[in-house]
């Protein structure tokens, strides 16, 4: 056998073995989640579970070190307040806008790493996502300054559009409205 040949097909298996181990690692290391509706008596939990848990245990501070910037207050008091993190499909109503209907903001975003794994290639590294509506559109903050408060941005879910919801995380926060009831941060 040829030594080029030989030294590719090592190659090709030393890849092939590795992807085997990785899927072998990522199945024994994941956690189990029931499909919907199926019987919690397994000791499996749903995937909003394990969302909610995420978003009722945040890593500010690993948020912070990520950015290498201070998280903003206001979104640090949002991430302490239960109650309103677990509220869903609120609208967000700010003084003087034409549409009447709004921006729908189908829940808030948990404050981890994973949440910036998971949006950074849409919104773009220098922002962090706390909110997001029905189709994957997100409310965030730019991390890239060390302004507070800072402005809240509406990007869309391909990061096209980009523009200023709320002059701040708070005047954000207070005009949101459930069923058209306002509530308070």
């Amino acid at each position: 056998m040829k030594p080029e040949l030989f030294a590719l097909l090592c190659t090709v298996a030393t890849v092939f073995l590795g992807i085997i181990i990785c899927l072998a690692i990522d199945r024994l290391c994941a956690p189990k989640v029931a499909p919907p509706g199926a019987a919690e008596s397994n000791g499996a939990v749903t995937a909003r579970e394990l969302f909610e848990r995420r978003l009722l245990n945040s890593q500010v501070e690993l948020v912070e070190e990520y950015y290498g910037r201070p998280f903003p207050a206001a979104l640090r008091d949002l991430y302490r307040n239960s109650e309103l993190l677990r509220k869903r499909d609120l609208v967000y109503r700010p003084a003087g806008m034409d549409d009447p209907e709004g921006w729908t903001v189908s829940s808030f975003l948990p404050a981890d790493l994973a949440a910036l794994q998971d949006a950074w290639f849409r919104i773009g590294a220098e922002r962090f996502p706390f909110a997001e509506d029905e189709y994957g559109n997100s409310f965030c903050v730019h991390m890239d300054t060390d302004a507070d408060p800072r402005a809240v941005y509406y990007v869309d879910e391909d990061g096209e559009e980009i523009e200023e919801a709320a002059a701040s995380v708070e005047a954000f926060l207070e005009g949101l409205q459930p069923d058209g009831t306002e509530i308070s941060a």
